[in-house]
């Protein structure tokens, strides 16, 4: 007291008067704009084919730095990746998004749709991040191959003095460790006996005998480029005129499960025979 004598010189000790402080701030790990990405194989994200991104930072300041390590799920080692592979926060950057780019593989499988996951592992000396666990987020990858085959042109014309004509199978998709065959004959009795199909090897020769009906044998090294059919007619000495007959095609894989088998009916080709009765 500043009275010399006051009676308050006789209170005994005070009391204490207990703060509890309730933080505002979490530690956590966040991304935007979410936790699942999608990837296209061909578009494009800053000119690279097939990229999609998102950002991660922290939700509070550390005391220590933290570091977040980012891996791609075992299953999509191969067709996806993350760049970079490491990313580190401190008090000056922790509330600065950093950015994670991820990427597919651009091949020509018809794979579907394919989902994995980049997983993030935080660790650090600060004991409130340490303690997180981590986390995910989901990449859903989008195929833009589609399995077919593509038969051009749809229209010939052979005669029987001698002219022939081919066309082209080629499939719109790579094999996946598999041989797909597409078989090639001539529809209908009427066709029979008067059309020849054969099948023509890489260096432009006919390489099996003609026949009502060939079969063309597409690998991963021959589906783009495709193999060719030689269509031609039987020489004969009856004069028809004008005949037009039709050559249809069917599919099947050597590999069970493949994309192939969801492909529908394969066009025909229109084939019009000259029948010129040669004296």
């Amino acid at each position: 007291s500043s009275k010399a004598g006051s009676a308050f010189e006789s209170v005994g000790s005070l009391p204490s008067v207990n703060v509890t402080v309730v933080d505002d701030d979490s530690a956590s790990v966040l991304v935007s704009p979410s936790y699942q990405v999608t990837v296209t194989e061909g578009a494009s994200v800053g000119n690279v084919s097939g990229t999609s991104e998102y950002w991660v930072h922290l939700s509070s300041e550390p005391v220590w730095p933290v570091t977040v390590d980012l891996s791609v799920s075992a299953g999509g080692a191969g067709d996806l990746w993350v760049v970079p592979s490491q990313l580190v926060f401190n008090s000056s950057t922790w509330m600065v998004g950093q950015r994670v780019t991820v990427s597919v593989v651009e091949d020509f499988f018809d794979e579907g749709v394919e989902h994995w996951n980049v997983t993030h592992v935080v660790s650090s000396a600060d004991p409130v991040y340490a303690s997180l666990s981590s986390f995910e987020v989901d990449v859903t990858v989008l195929d833009d191959d589609v399995a077919g085959v593509e038969i051009s042109p749809l229209f010939v014309t052979v005669s029987e003095s001698g002219s022939v004509a081919r066309y082209s199978v080629r499939l719109t998709a790579s094999p996946e460790e598999e041989v797909v065959s597409v078989r090639a004959s001539v529809s209908g009795g009427a066709g029979e006996g008067e059309v020849l199909l054969s099948v023509v090897g890489a260096d432009g020769n006919v390489s099996s005998s003609g026949g009502w009906d060939a079969v063309v044998n597409l690998t991963s090294s021959t589906w783009s480029t495709g193999v060719e059919v030689e269509v031609s007619a039987v020489d004969d000495a009856v004069s028809e005129g004008l005949m037009s007959y039709e050559v249809s095609h069917w599919l099947w894989s050597s590999k069970a499960g493949s994309a192939f088998e969801s492909v529908g009916s394969l066009p025909s080709v229109n084939v019009t025979d000259r029948h010129i009765h040669r004296r």
